[in-house]
C-alpha cells in the first residue's frame, strides 16, 4: 500500500493531475489546528508560516502522488511555479476512499480564496 495519494482537482469527477509538473511546485502542509491558528492571525503571520513550512519540489511527478505531511497533516498549500504569487496557490484536503474514487487529496475552493486573499 503506497503512502502517497493521488492529487484531484474536479467536484464531480475522479479527474486527477498527472505527469510531471512543468515548473518548480513548493508546497506548505498544515493541520486543521494550524488553520484555526491562522484563520484568527494577520496576513503577515499567515504568510510567515506558509514561508515557514515550506517545501520547495522540482519535477514533481503527480502520477506518485503525495504523502500526508511530516506530523500527518492532511491539509496542503500548492505553490504552482511561485511562491511569491498568491494567485498561483490551490489548497487541498486529504480525502478517503469513498466507492469509486480513491483516497487523494481533493481541492477545496474555499480554503484556497482564503488562503489567496490573505497572501495578496
Amino acid at each position: 500500500m503506497s503512502n502517497k495519494f493521488p492529487l484531484c482537482y474536479a467536484d464531480e469527477l475522479p479527474d486527477m493531475y498527472e505527469g510531471l509538473s512543468e515548473e518548480p511546485i513548493s508546497i506548505a502542509y498544515f493541520s486543521d489546528k494550524d488553520f484555526d491558528s491562522l484563520f484568527q492571525k494577520s496576513n503577515k503571520d499567515i504568510h510567515g508560516f506558509m514561508e515557514s513550512h515550506k517545501i520547495d519540489l522540482d519535477n514533481f511527478n503527480f502520477d506518485e502522488g503525495l504523502a500526508k505531511g511530516p506530523n500527518n497533516e492532511e491539509k496542503v498549500a500548492f505553490f504552482w511555479n511561485t511562491f511569491s504569487d498568491p494567485s498561483t496557490v490551490t489548497v487541498f484536503s486529504f480525502n478517503e476512499s469513498n466507492r469509486k474514487y480513491p483516497d487523494r487529496w481533493q481541492d477545496v475552493e474555499d480554503l484556497t480564496e482564503w488562503l489567496e486573499e490573505a497572501l495578496g
